[in-house]
């Protein structure tokens, strides 16, 4: 079991770190979302296949849903953790000015089709995100959560379509 976590559980990180480099590097802000929102889909596929190997190989084709639960978060875990220490890293290290940027890149999505009021409202909430993300434990618990449970919806429906019952040995009268 250990190795099938382990073997999938750095591919996901992989798959997650690979994705989040190339977004942040090569794409602006609008494609690099819906591409970082799109990384959960290595995620899905690492867990999908972690959990399948764990039920082929080790538990014979049965799989309750608990069982594929507790595989699928335990290989989500690494790549949250990892998840969170690179992001926190970018941002400070690789592109100081990162949040700058996405504030005046929120700003100007929002444009002039707000209210006086509503766009006050906006730079608000944006102003208390970037206060929480200036603090580097907060930011990495964060962004290492939001990947968690990513991963973790990722793993609920994994361990739905894997679950499998166990064979009877002997057939029904």
């Amino acid at each position: 079991m250990k190795f099938i976590v382990l073997k999938w559980s750095m591919y996901a990180a992989l798959g997650g770190a690979a994705t989040f480099l190339v977004t942040n590097l090569f794409f602006g802000f609008e494609i690099g979302e819906i591409v970082g929102y799109g990384g959960f889909l290595f995620f899905f596929i690492f867990i999908y296949l972690g959990i399948k190997e764990y039920r082929d190989k080790l538990k014979k084709g049965a799989l309750s849903f608990a069982q594929g639960l507790k595989i699928g978060v335990l290989i989500i875990v690494l790549p949250s953790v990892l998840s969170g220490a690179i992001d926190l890293f970018y941002t400070t290290f690789i592109d100081p000015d990162f949040f700058d940027r996405w504030y005046q890149y929120e700003i100007g999505k929002a444009g002039s089709g707000l209210s006086a009021q509503e766009f006050e409202q906006l730079e608000k909430h944006l102003n208390t995100q970037l206060s929480m993300f200036s603090n580097p434990w907060l930011h990495f618990l964060v962004m290492t959560l939001f990947t968690f449970l990513g991963g973790f919806i990722c793993t609920i429906i994994a361990a739905i379509f894997l679950q499998k019952k166990e064979k009877d040995s002997e057939p029904g009268l």
